[in-house]
């Protein structure tokens, strides 16, 4: 990827997407969107590791799709609520411990919730599980088809919504409101402070957006434990979001324990001048508190993709995917099909990586400890003005980094296989 790609493609999505409202709490963006996906191919057990792999861009390319080209569509302009769930609505009050009580109880049928939205006049109160139920029973159809175009395309929705369970912020009403959000920061998408308008947007786009090599290479594929079948998706996926919403106040919390710290929030109001000033400070601040918090919420995400897609595959009898396309055939997998309009699709295919010297078969960024296999997915996210070669993992090592775990150079040259 060039290294101007990831900022072509938020301005895309960004001018796109202020045309049409969007919900206050826009918290996961693009960042995390593109680390669930890769984190995801790179989990899933043979034959579909192998499948996926080769269609990694398109499946990245639809991961990142729902925000941008479906408020575009007619079938979906009105479906935002897809992307979240008020797991709190029957909280008597904002209290924390009441609302938690709330999220607890929270019935996983779909009737059930529809009856308590209604009971506590809540308008709008999402349907992420049932739509990521429906989506499964697609992809089991598109496996069942051996249809290539339909299977990247809802694995790609599969991995937005999952990464959208994973999410704090997409569980509750209250985090589009105090505490989370401080006077005067009303930035649409598109505004280059939209990125730091408020708790959402600070934990969910902009500390993913700069840490997300680090955050990436954290995700080894085999810490990923998933379920070989899941029996009751709407059930599994607020099992989900509750566990993601129990770090909500603490993710709300550190923002604003941030911004004291650094003498920004005086009287409820953010010091908006300040903190644009100090952008750097306050972001390392944040990720001291709540990196951790964040991988363990992508490795929860990705856990629950892998477990769907799996489970998909599953129920279509576990077929063989289809071979990869000979090298003189070009895969369409992530091309739009008739059926969405093509003026809405995002430039998000990834370019190639950049192409390392004949001597090369590692590489590592400047900005990181850790060296890869010049194919590895991590790899390819390194532009070529941060990107360091080596000839040997001896040469790495001597340069003061250590073996990516999910390529494992070190023991790709023991064994003599290469990459």
């Amino acid at each position: 990827m060039s290294p101007n790609q990831p900022q072509r493609i938020l301005w895309f999505l960004a001018a796109f997407v202020t045309l049409v409202p969007a919900r206050d709490a826009r918290a996961i963006g693009i960042p995390a969107q593109r680390i669930a996906a890769e984190a995801t191919v790179a989990a899933l057990p043979e034959p579909l590791h192998a499948f996926f792999v080769q269609r990694l861009d398109g499946v990245v390319e639809r991961t990142v799709e729902p925000d941008s080209v479906w408020p575009g569509s007619a079938r979906t302009r009105q479906r935002d609520d897809w992307h979240f769930l008020i797991l709190d609505a029957a909280a008597p009050s904002g209290d924390w411990a009441e609302r938690l009580q709330a999220a607890r109880r929270f019935p996983a049928r779909a009737r059930e919730a529809q009856q308590l939205f209604r009971e506590h006049d809540v308008k709008n109160g999402g349907c992420l599980p049932w739509e990521l139920d429906r989506l499964v029973t697609e992809l089991a159809d598109a496996f069942r088809a051996q249809d290539s175009h339909a299977i990247v395309r809802c694995t790609g929705y599969v991995i937005h919504f999952c990464a959208d369970a994973a999410d704090p912020f997409a569980t509750s009403s209250h985090c589009a409101h105090a505490p989370a959000t401080y006077d005067g920061l009303g930035a649409p998408l598109g505004d280059p402070w939209f990125a730091h308008r408020d708790a959402a947007q600070r934990v969910g786009w902009e500390l993913f957006r700069r840490n997300a090599e680090r955050y990436s290479e954290q995700l080894a594929p085999q810490d990923v434990r998933f379920d070989l079948r899941v029996e009751n998706v709407p059930f599994t996926t607020v099992a989900c979001m509750l566990h993601s919403f129990e770090q909500l106040e603490q993710m709300v919390a550190a923002d604003r324990a941030a911004l004291e710290q650094m003498g920004l929030l005086r009287g409820g109001e953010l010091d908006r001048a300040g903190l644009a000033a100090r952008l750097d400070e306050y972001y390392a601040l944040l990720d001291a508190r709540l990196g951790a918090m964040c991988v363990q919420n992508l490795r929860r995400s990705v856990r629950l993709a892998v477990s769907l897609i799996v489970t998909a595959w599953t129920r279509a009898g576990s077929p063989d995917p289809l071979v990869a396309p000979p090298p003189d055939v070009v895969d369409v997998a992530g091309s739009v099909p008739a059926n969405d309009p093509p003026q809405a699709r995002p430039d998000t295919a990834q370019a190639a990586p950049p192409a390392a010297s004949p001597a090369a078969r590692f590489v590592a960024s400047r900005n990181s400890k850790v060296y890869h296999c010049s194919d590895c997915p991590h790899a390819r996210r390194i532009g070529d003005a941060n990107r360091v070669e080596y000839a040997s993992c001896a040469e790495a090592e001597a340069d003061g980094r250590r073996p990516c775990r999910t390529c494992r150079p070190d023991s790709t040259q023991q064994d003599g296989t290469g990459r």
